[in-house]
């Protein structure tokens, strides 16, 4: 999340503007730019991980925010442990271990941690394929 907050996310739009490619458009679902935004929330396979977490009532909201208040809103409910509430939606706890997504799928595997007090937390993510290999 730390990359994607400080715009250092190696999206197809910055590979582009490094003359690393000769495409912008996401690879999962053709986008015409594949920006920040788009690469951790607005894909079209993502919105469906999203989509599955984040309770109905609260979907227009979570998917209107500006990146910058998207991040600060999700940094805000992880170091609150979930005391802040967007439209009556506050992130839960949960323990889980990973297991593979169907064939042809990616999964966004997440992590967070507070420390006993309160005042640092951290966040982290992943985009992992059926074989486990990093995306």
């Amino acid at each position: 999340m730390w990359i994607t907050w400080k715009y250092r996310l190696l999206t197809n739009v910055e590979r582009m503007r490094r003359h690393m490619s000769n495409e912008s458009q996401c690879s999962r679902c053709g986008n015409v730019y594949e920006l920040e935004i788009h690469a951790v929330r607005d894909c079209f396979f993502l919105k469906s991980i999203w989509r599955s977490v984040v309770p109905t009532h609260a979907r227009i909201s979570f998917f209107a925010m500006s990146m910058n208040d998207w991040m600060l809103w999700n940094l805000e409910n992880i170091g609150d442990c979930g005391s802040r509430v967007v439209d009556g939606y506050s992130p839960m706890v949960t323990v889980a271990h990973w297991s593979e997504p169907f064939r042809g799928s990616i999964k966004l595997n997440i992590d967070g941690a507070i420390s006993p007090n309160g005042s640092y937390a951290g966040i982290g993510g992943v985009f992992r394929d059926a074989d486990a290999n990093w995306l």
